[in-house]
């Protein structure tokens, strides 16, 4: 289940440009995974649910991101999701000078892409479904997403 936000449009200088993604599930479902994905200028994400209770579960949070720490984490415990849960994914971003990681120099405006020197804001989530016939709803659910 991807999670994306493709509104990046960070201008030069900027040290704390946020991108949120928010998603309710139509269905029940599992997640025994998380894939977080941003580029070069990328400085924190984190991903957590809000269960219909109101209780909180973090999934993923890198307070320092690096873009060589890319890759799929799995958990021991697959976080099970009841219907209704809300997902929540926020990136954000420094495009300014004292970012050692930033290709430009001086800073350039940045957007979405596909280029390293792009940005994204992309977490796939790996899930599991009670029954195939759990797939239509939950793609219906997925386009209703809302980016903030």
């Amino acid at each position: 289940l991807p999670l994306v936000s493709r509104d990046i449009d960070i201008p030069p200088g900027e040290a704390a440009y946020r991108r949120t993604v928010r998603f309710t599930t139509p269905e029940p479902l599992t997640v025994i995974g998380v894939t977080p994905h941003m580029h070069l200028i990328g400085k924190e994400m984190k991903v957590r649910v809000v269960k219909p209770d109101g209780g909180e579960t973090p999934l993923i949070w890198i307070r320092d991101w690096d873009f060589n720490w890319q890759g799929q984490y799995r958990y021991e415990t697959p976080v099970k999701l009841p219907k209704g849960t809300r997902v929540e994914m926020e990136f954000s971003y420094d495009n300014s000078d004292a970012n050692p990681q930033n290709p430009s120099s001086p800073p350039k405006m940045v957007r979405w892409g596909e280029q390293t020197t792009d940005e994204m804001a992309v977490t796939f989530l790996g899930i599991l479904l009670p029954k195939p016939e759990d797939v239509a709803p939950l793609l219906r659910g997925a386009a209703t997403m809302a980016f903030l």
